[in-house]
C-alpha cells in the first residue's frame, strides 16, 4: 500500500480539460472561424468534380447568350418562373429547343462532299441533363441570392429538377421535364439509350486481357500502361467497382506478406494480380527490406515456429504513390480499342460500365443484399433500377414450364454474352491504297500545302499538322467502320449458306499509316546502348518470358528447353558486342537454371524439354530413297544432272557421317575423290571411291590428302571412321557403285 505521504504529492504539471482553459483564448478563436465563416459560406460547387463544374459552366453561357440574343433579362426569366409564369415556362422552351438544333457542327466525311452536317444532340436524355444542368445553375446564381433578400418567402424562390429523381412533380420545372419527351418526337431525338446495358461475365474479361497481351502490336500502349489497365481490369470484375476508383490504387492501399498458409498458382496468367503488383513493385524499389528479384519475395522457406504473418513493408516514400496507374481517358481508349481488335461487332460495344453489371450480378448471386450493396457502394434500390443487364442469363423458359422445358441454361447464359457474335477475323486496318485516296481529298491537299508554306513559323505548322492528323483520324475511322459494316454483313450471308469466309479474311496484317513513334523502339535505344546498365535478373526473366510465349517451336507449340538455352546463350553475346557491358556469371547461371527449371513444368507455358529424336539411317533406307529418286514419276522433273549430284552427295553422307554443308556449300572437288578399280573374283571391273577427311567435319588433313595409294587411303579411313562403315567386315565392303551390275 502507497503512503499517506506519497497519495498527496501533487503532479509535477497541471493537467486542463478539453476546452476549459482560459476564457480569453477561447473567445478569441470562436471570433476568428466566425469571422471566417461569415465571409465565405458553403459552396455547394466545392463538391462537384472539376469536369462537372466546366459542364454546369458551358451551359450557364449559353443560357446566358440565348438570353441576351432575345433581349431577355436572364435572371427575372427565373423569378417569374418560379411563379408559375407562361412567358418565364415559353423562354425555357425555346431555349431547349434552339439547343438542339443549334448543336450542328461539321464533320468530315467520305462523300464527294467531303464534309456534313452532324447533330451532336441526339438523345432525349441529353436534353434531360441540359435543363437539370441549367435549374441548378438558376438556383445557385439566381434564387440563392432572392432567397437571401426574401427571407419571409424563401420557400418561393426555389427551383428543382433532377433527370434521376423525380421528386419535387408539382414544380414548374418538373413541368417542362415532363414536356421534353414531346420535343424530343419532334425533333427526332430517340427516347432510348444509345448503348445497350450488359454485363461483362468472367470469359469476356479473360479475352479482352489476353487480346490486350496477345495483339499488343494492335493496342498501342507503354508496357506500364498495358500493366495497369490489366490491374485495372481484375480489380474490376473482383468487386464491381467504379473505374475511377481501379485506375489508380497507391501502395498503401496494397499489403504484401509472408504467412503459414499453403497457395497454390493462378491457373490464368492474364488474372494473377500479384505477379504484376510485385513487378511494378521491384521496378520502383518500393520493398523496404531491398527486394530485387521475385525469387526473394516468393521465398519456399518456413516461417519461424509460432510465426503465422510476417508483413512486407514499403518503404516511407512510396506509400503515397501509386503500384499502378492509368487516366480514365487512357483507360477508356485502351477499352474500346481492345474491343475493336478482339472483332466485337459495333452494335455489340460495351461500355466499362459493364464491368460494373456484370460484378454486381455475381456479387448478387453470391452474397446476402447488404454486402452486396456495402462492395458496390450502393442500395438496393438503386441496384434493382439500374445493375440489371437488358439481355438476361437466366432461363425463363426453365422458370415457367421447368423440366419440360428441357436443360437450356448453359445456351441462355452463352445467349447473352457480348463477345457471341465476334469475328477475330474482322479487319482492324484499312488499305494503303484508302490512305492515298485520303490524299487525293480538297481538304487535305490545301492543308498539306499550308503546311508546306508554314514551315518558318513553327507554332502555325503545328496547328496546321494538329489538323492534318484530326482528318485522318476521321477519315480512317469512318473507312474502317463501313469496311467492317460490309464484311459482317457478307460473312453472315455466306456462312448461312455454308459458304467458306476464308477469301474475305483481312491480309492486312499490320497498320499501312506511317508510326511516328513505335513504342518499344525508344526504350530499345536506351536499353541497348553504349556501357548502358545491365539489366537485373527479374528484367530478364520478364524478356525470356515474353520470348517464349511469341516463339514457335519445331517440335512443339513454342521453343523447347535446348533453344531457349541457346539462344540465351546468344543473348548474352550480343548484349555485350552491342553494349560493351557483361551480364554477370552469377545472373547467366540463374537464368539458365530458370530456363531449365520453370518454364518447363509452369502449367500453360507450353515449354518442354524435349528434343528432336535421332534415327539410325541404315542401307535399307539409301535403297528405297535412292529407288524412289530414279524410278517415281510424281517428284517432277528432276534434271539428270541433280539426280547424279544428290546420288553422289547422299552417299558421301552415308560413308562419312559429315555435316550437311561440309559437302553442299563449298562442293565437292576432283582433288577430293579417290576411285580405285579391281576386280571381282568372278572376274567382273568394279569401282570404287571415298572422300578426303576434310569433308568429314569440315577440317583439312593435309596428311590424308597427301596420300598416294588409294588403298592405304581406304584402309586408313576404314580404320579410323569405322562407326561410318556400318560395322562391315572390310574395307572392300565399302558402299559401291558398279557400273557392270547396272
Amino acid at each position: 500500500m502507497p503512503s499517506k505521504s506519497h497519495e498527496d504529492k501533487e503532479w509535477p504539471i497541471s493537467l486542463i480539460r478539453a476546452r476549459a482553459g482560459n476564457e480569453d483564448d477561447i473567445l478569441a478563436v470562436a471570433l476568428e472561424a466566425l469571422d471566417h465563416y461569415d465571409n465565405n459560406p458553403i459552396d455547394d460547387s466545392e463538391f462537384l468534380a472539376d469536369k462537372t463544374k466546366r459542364y454546369l459552366q458551358e451551359i450557364w453561357s449559353q443560357w446566358l447568350r440565348f438570353a441576351e440574343r432575345i433581349k431577355a433579362h436572364p435572371e427575372d426569366t427565373w423569378l417569374a418562373l418560379c411563379t408559375g409564369s407562361e412567358d418565364a415556362k415559353a423562354r425555357c422552351r425555346a431555349f431547349l429547343e434552339s439547343y438542339v438544333r443549334t448543336s450542328m457542327v461539321k464533320r468530315p466525311c467520305l462523300g464527294a462532299e467531303e464534309w456534313q452536317e452532324v447533330r451532336t444532340v441526339n438523345c432525349a436524355v441529353t436534353l434531360e441533363d441540359v435543363w437539370a444542368a441549367l435549374v441548378r445553375n438558376a438556383d445557385e446564381y439566381v434564387l440563392k441570392r432572392k432567397r437571401g433578400e426574401d427571407r419571409e418567402r424563401a420557400h418561393l424562390w426555389s427551383l428543382h429538377y433532377s433527370s434521376r429523381d423525380k421528386g419535387f412533380r408539382s414544380s414548374p420545372a418538373y413541368e417542362i421535364g415532363q414536356w421534353i419527351p414531346q420535343l424530343a418526337m419532334k425533333l427526332g431525338l430517340t427516347l432510348k439509350q444509345l448503348f445497350t446495358k450488359r454485363e461483362t461475365p468472367p470469359e469476356n474479361i479473360i479475352l479482352i486481357l489476353s487480346t490486350l497481351w496477345s495483339r499488343a502490336e494492335d493496342i498501342r500502349c507503354s508496357p506500364s500502361t498495358r500493366v495497369a489497365f490489366d490491374c485495372s481490369i481484375i480489380l474490376g470484375g473482383i468487386g464491381g467497382w467504379r473505374p475511377k476508383s481501379v485506375v489508380a490504387i497507391k501502395y498503401e492501399q496494397v499489403q504484401f506478406a509472408w504467412g503459414q498458409v499453403s497457395i497454390t498458382t493462378v491457373p490464368c496468367r492474364q488474372l494473377c494480380l500479384l505477379t504484376f503488383w510485385v513487378s511494378r513493385a521491384l521496378a520502383d524499389n518500393a520493398f523496404e527490406a531491398g527486394f530485387t528479384a521475385s525469387s526473394q519475395v516468393f521465398r519456399a522457406e518456413p516461417l519461424e515456429p509460432g510465426i503465422d504473418y510476417v508483413p512486407l513493408l514499403w518503404k516511407a516514400d512510396m506509400k503515397d504513390k501509386c503500384i499502378h496507374s492509368i487516366s480514365y481517358n487512357t483507360y477508356w481508349s485502351i477499352w474500346n480499342r481492345a474491343l475493336f481488335v478482339s472483332g466485337l461487332r459495333d452494335e455489340d460495344a460495351m461500355r466499362p460500365y459493364a464491368m460494373r453489371v456484370g460484378g454486381g450480378g455475381r456479387l448478387d448471386g453470391s452474397l446476402i443484399a447488404p454486402l452486396r450493396n456495402f462492395i458496390l457502394s450502393n442500395s438496393t434500390e438503386v441496384y434493382e433500377h439500374s445493375y440489371l443487364p437488358i439481355h438476361l442469363n437466366k432461363d425463363l423458359m426453365k422458370v415457367a414450364y421447368r423440366d419440360k422445358a428441357g436443360q437450356n441454361e448453359e445456351m441462355v447464359s452463352m445467349m447473352s454474352r457480348a463477345f457471341l457474335r465476334r469475328d477475330p477475323y474482322a479487319p482492324i486496318y484499312i488499305t494503303e491504297d484508302d490512305f492515298a485516296s485520303f490524299e487525293k481529298r480538297n481538304d487535305l491537299s490545301s492543308l498539306r500545302k499550308q503546311y508546306r508554306e508554314a514551315k518558318d513559323d513553327p507554332v502555325k505548322a503545328q496547328r496546321i499538322k494538329a489538323r492534318i492528323k484530326y482528318l485522318l483520324d476521321w477519315l480512317e475511322r469512318l473507312r474502317i467502320q463501313q469496311v467492317r459494316k460490309e464484311y459482317f454483313a457478307e460473312v453472315d450471308r455466306l456462312r448461312a449458306q455454308g459458304i467458306t469466309t476464308h477469301h474475305l479474311r483481312t491480309t492486312q496484317a499490320t497498320n499501312p499509316r506511317k508510326q511516328r513513334e513505335v513504342v518499344g523502339s525508344s526504350v530499345a535505344k536506351r536499353v541497348l546502348c553504349d556501357k548502358s546498365k545491365t539489366p537485373d535478373l527479374f528484367k530478364l526473366k520478364d524478356f525470356w518470358t515474353l520470348y517464349k510465349d511469341q516463339s514457335i517451336g519445331r517440335l512443339g507449340n513454342q521453343a523447347n528447353v535446348i533453344s531457349l538455352l541457346a539462344r540465351a546463350k546468344q543473348f548474352n553475346a550480343g548484349y555485350k558486342r552491342r553494349t560493351g557491358s557483361e551480364i554477370g556469371e552469377e545472373t547467366v547461371g540463374e537464368i539458365n537454371h530458370w530456363l531449365k527449371r520453370v518454364p518447363p513444368y509452369e502449367a500453360g507455358s507450353g515449354v518442354q524439354n524435349i528434343t528432336k529424336p535421332k534415327y539410325n539411317y541404315k542401307p535399307a533406307d539409301l535403297d528405297r530413297k535412292l529407288e524412289t529418286l530414279l524410278l517415281r514419276k510424281d517428284l517432277g522433273f528432276v534434271h539428270p544432272r541433280i539426280q547424279f549430284q544428290f546420288h553422289f552427295i547422299l552417299l558421301g553422307f552415308c560413308h562419312n557421317g559429315a555435316r550437311k554443308n561440309a559437302l553442299l556449300q563449298p562442293g565437292v572437288k576432283y582433288e577430293d575423290v579417290q576411285l580405285a578399280l579391281h576386280r571381282t573374283p568372278k572376274g567382273d571391273p568394279e569401282f570404287f571411291f571415298k572422300l578426303d577427311q576434310q569433308h568429314f567435319k569440315n577440317k583439312e588433313t593435309q596428311i590424308i590428302r597427301n596420300l598416294v595409294s588409294p588403298v592405304e587411303s581406304i584402309t586408313c579411313f576404314a580404320t579410323t571412321r569405322s562407326s561410318s562403315c556400318y560395322s562391315l567386315p572390310s574395307p572392300t565392303a565399302l558402299w559401291t557403285v558398279n557400273f557392270s551390275s547396272r
